[in-house]
């Protein structure tokens, strides 16, 4: 009587056009074809593959860098204790560090169309979470570019002064020997005067912050060096500073 059963079975199976037997219990084998009108398997995002880093600045003045490694949500280097850098700081926490939304073109209906604008939800680790990131910040304003490559990253042992000099010419001097250091100006040409404004952005910050993406050992790393006003290693940050952020400014070292 089961013998009878089985070819019954399968009979059935064969006039229904069945290609594969089911499993002992009735269930589909689990090598049986998805039934047609199944949803695809969506393809796996790309991943973020180097480390990026945003120089994010407000008025010409550096606030801070957001350093995204791959495969890791957000990190915020802040370089000034300004409310502006407090700003920045505040949206990225809104952000968060998970999923976060990117508008973009999403995959079109018809092949050969172009998508229709929407957004999708970027996770950290996918190639296009440090846009999304960037894409956040940008909309509170902020400027954002790249932070900026230095290699001399070793300062001389000892600084009085700095003379600072631009398309040849001599445009002022900082002086580290009176309390507080003191800029003194050549002239009131556009080179003195640029230079002066640079110097007044510095003299805000009571901790001077400088970060550099380092070269030298053959892979890009962020370094991050500080010194609080009347300390002696302030001069040696300033020296960075000028190195750093205003490199068409040549520097004299007086020990």
């Amino acid at each position: 009587m089961r013998k009878m059963r089985v070819v019954l079975s399968l009979a059935t199976c064969l006039a229904c056009g069945c290609n594969e037997p089911s499993g002992a219990d009735g269930a589909p084998s689990p090598s049986a074809a998805a039934p047609t009108g199944a949803a695809p398997v969506s393809k796996p995002a790309s991943p973020q593959k180097e480390d990026v880093w945003f120089q994010i600045s407000k008025d010409g003045h550096d606030l801070g860098v957001v350093e995204i490694t791959a495969g890791r949500p957000w990190k915020w280097v802040p370089q000034s204790a300004g409310d502006a850098a407090k700003e920045v700081e505040a949206k990225l926490k809104k952000v968060g560090t998970g999923a976060v939304s990117l508008k973009m073109h999403l995959p079109p209906k018809n092949k050969g169309e172009r998508g229709p604008l929407g957004a999708r939800m970027i996770q950290p680790g996918e190639a296009l979470y440090p846009q999304a990131v960037r894409d956040q910040i940008a909309r509170g304003g902020f400027e954002i570019g790249n932070v900026p490559k230095y290699t001399r990253t070793s300062p001389p042992a000892s600084i009085k002064k700095l003379e600072l000099s631009r398309d040849g010419d001599k445009a002022g001097e900082v002086d580290f020997s009176v309390d507080p250091p003191k800029l003194e100006l050549v002239n009131r040409e556009a080179n003195a005067l640029f230079l002066e404004t640079f110097w007044k952005g510095l003299e805000k910050e009571e901790e001077l912050v400088v970060s550099f993406i380092d070269t030298s050992a053959g892979k890009e790393r962020l370094v991050t060096r500080s010194a609080k006003k009347g300390t002696a290693e302030y001069p040696k940050i300033v020296w960075l500073a000028f190195g750093v952020r205003y490199p068409a400014y040549s520097v004299k070292v007086t020990p």
